[in-house]
């Protein structure tokens, strides 16, 4: 496996939480409303995209690609929200998920950086 590639579970995680944040993401305002009521909603956004950051990182280690693709995920989802729900987008979601993907892509940095070579 290439020094740069993580374990496969990685990616599968990594993959399992991408659905979770789409499907969240483009799911109906009523849906998500209880959960806003609980954590701020740039809270939300922030973790949701910092997990994919950090998931991302441990899969493979690239992290100005990750960076790129994941923000680019999460500004083309507040796009689509108004299109396929009956939500709105909103820069500052886009703010907080942009947030989110360089703290956990600065996570995973250093937990690549230091993590045994065994995996």
């Amino acid at each position: 496996m290439p020094a740069d590639r993580g374990h496969p579970l990685w990616w599968v995680l990594f993959i399992i939480a991408t659905v979770g944040v789409i499907t969240i993401s483009l799911a109906p305002a009523q849906s998500v409303e209880p959960a806003a009521s609980i954590v701020p909603d740039y809270v939300g956004h922030a973790v949701g995209y910092a997990v994919l950051g950090l998931l991302a990182m441990l899969a493979a280690r690239w992290p100005g690609r990750w960076i790129i693709v994941l923000f680019v995920l999460g500004t083309s989802l507040e796009a689509l929200q108004p299109v396929l729900s009956n939500r709105f987008a909103s820069v500052s979601d886009v703010v907080a998920n942009t947030i989110g993907v360089l703290i956990g892509v600065g996570v995973g940095l250093l937990v690549t950086r230091y993590r045994s070579p065994r995996q």
